[in-house]
């Protein structure tokens, strides 16, 4: 599990900040039934003014490896989602010690960023990984579903927000709230691993330029095999800065991928997989997000990720309509 637990109580976190109104009625049936969450701007009034009161961490990782750097410039054209026939799968076997892969530290990639939420022991800190996706509104993020609806707790985490390219305590382009939370409904009854993502659609008060077009997007690609290459960038829990990873993909299961590399361990839950980068941007094709089997892997060396098929599409047209 890559996720750091948290507890939330949104209206515990509005008491502290002295809130005059209440904080909206939990998740309904019709959540439950549509996997849509809307959020109100009272949850989003209560997280916004939590960071504002509270310095982002900025303590180091620990044992991280030597410094590497990606480009950081942004993209902003919006083509549609990638889709073709899924190449026949081969697998392979893992890694061996001498050959293990370890993530490096990077300078970050706009488009890639940290969730941080806020929880009823006091705590602060990001405790998921997400990124920008390209739509046709340019307000889409994608994550793991277990990220937006933690199954352990039965219901939505609304008190989060979205800081894309967060380093060293520092917000580039500020903080993002989400206006609608997005997960397969067969994620919320069955906790399906093979359907661990999901969308926030997110805004930013004031602002009345996308995520998108502030940050850049990478595309969502669907069907496209399961032997590929992929960089992979997030936020293990407590670093001040992300890792990243170039490595393969390989089958894990029927609607399951993995990949060997170390050095993604908890807080590294919705880090994107993204094939066919541009160098000069970091850009490229998100395939997939850490989740799926054991909600990421169990160990920092292995990570899996649900499959893109139709139902991340259903998914994204889904969210779609809703932003």
């Amino acid at each position: 599990m890559r996720r750091r637990t948290l507890v939330l109580i949104p209206i515990f976190a509005a008491v502290l900040l002295g809130a005059t109104a209440s904080v909206a009625s939990p998740w309904n049936i019709t959540s439950t039934i549509s996997g849509i969450r809307p959020v109100s701007q009272q949850e989003n009034s209560a997280a916004t003014q939590y960071w504002a009161k509270h310095p982002l961490p900025k303590q180091a990782p620990k044992g991280t490896p030597s410094t590497a750097t990606t480009g950081s410039a942004t993209q902003t054209d919006n083509p549609p989602p990638t889709s073709s026939s899924p190449s026949v799968p081969t697998q392979q076997p893992p890694a061996t010690q001498a050959q293990q892969l370890t993530a490096v530290n990077t300078n970050g990639i706009p488009a890639v960023g940290a969730l941080f939420a806020t929880d009823d022991q006091g705590d602060n800190g990001h405790f998921c990984s997400a990124s920008v996706v390209a739509s046709p509104h340019g307000d889409m993020v994608i994550t793991a579903a277990h990220c937006i609806y933690d199954p352990t707790q039965g219901d939505y985490d609304t008190d989060i927000v979205f800081i894309p390219d967060y380093h060293d305590g520092q917000e580039p382009y500020g903080v993002w709230t989400p206006s609608q939370l997005i997960v397969d409904p067969r994620w919320i009854s069955d906790s399906d691993q093979d359907l661990d993502f999901g969308f926030l659609i997110v805004h930013q008060a004031g602002n009345d330029r996308t995520i998108q077009s502030e940050t850049g997007a990478n595309q969502l690609g669907t069907s496209l095999g399961f032997n590929l290459q992929v960089q992979v960038t997030g936020y293990p829990d407590g670093a001040s800065a992300p890792v990243t990873c170039a490595t393969t993909t390989t089958q894990a299961d029927t609607y399951q991928m993995r990949f060997d590399c170390d050095g993604f361990p908890n807080g590294t839950s919705g880090s994107p997989w993204v094939t066919d980068v541009n160098p000069a941007t970091g850009l490229g094709t998100v395939v997939g997000v850490i989740g799926g089997y054991e909600e990421g892997g169990d160990t920092p060396q292995v990570s899996y990720s649900s499959y893109f098929d139709q139902d991340i599409m259903d998914l994204y047209n889904t969210s779609v309509d809703q932003s």
